[in-house]
């Protein structure tokens, strides 16, 4: 934890000196195992200094009592951490996942209220939060704290689902797309998350 706070420091001391501090927002596309299924998405900050960090909202104990059926349920703790970017991109490529980077376009003032967010987010305190299967997650922490620098609501294109949907687009819709292989699988996300 300590490695981690004064790595988060140097990052936050490289942001208010250096003005070519580069954010990207990283969507690593579905994996195999049941909880990749959607994807994964990370903050990836580097600076002139030579740091490259992923900070990721998708870490969590597996080894929790009952963690499958309460990760279909949404009530599984997930936690953030900052990893060095490098072992991140090495692990997801040796998975053979596509990895596509959105560089954000921030000014200096959103890129320090970014990294202050993040250090908020990275006290032992904050950094562990109670994972909602489809509107607080991985996936839409870093979203989240981009809104949060910016000040503004973020509004996505369309996905190829939406923008020609063949079926209403629902949260249950989408899951049933990314699950389409692992029908049993979808048949207990339907059967925890009930009719609604």
């Amino acid at each position: 934890m300590k490695r981690i706070l004064l790595l988060l420091t140097v990052i936050c001391a490289a942001l208010q000196m250096q003005a070519d501090t580069i954010v990207s927002l990283i969507d690593i596309y579905p994996g195999r195992i049941f909880y990749e299924l959607e994807g994964h998405s990370v903050l990836r900050i580097r600076t002139d200094a030579g740091d490259d960090t992923a900070i990721s909202w998708g870490h969590f104990d597996f080894n929790t009592d009952d963690f499958i059926y309460r990760f279909v349920k949404g009530e599984t703790d997930y936690m953030v951490a900052a990893i060095p970017w490098p072992y991140m991109q090495a692990q997801y490529a040796s998975e053979g996942r596509r990895m596509v980077e959105h560089r954000i376009n921030l000014t200096g003032p959103q890129k320090e209220r970014l990294l202050d967010i993040i250090q908020d987010n990275l006290r032992p305190e904050n950094r562990t939060y109670r994972y909602n299967y489809v509107k607080d997650n991985c996936a839409t922490r870093p979203l989240r704290a981009i809104e949060l620098a910016v000040g503004d609501s973020i509004m996505l294109a369309p996905s190829a689902m939406e923008a020609q949907p063949l079926v209403p687009v629902t949260f249950r819709n989408i899951m049933r797309h990314y699950h389409r292989n692992y029908p049993w699988y979808q048949f207990g996300i339907d059967l925890a998350l009930g009719s609604g």
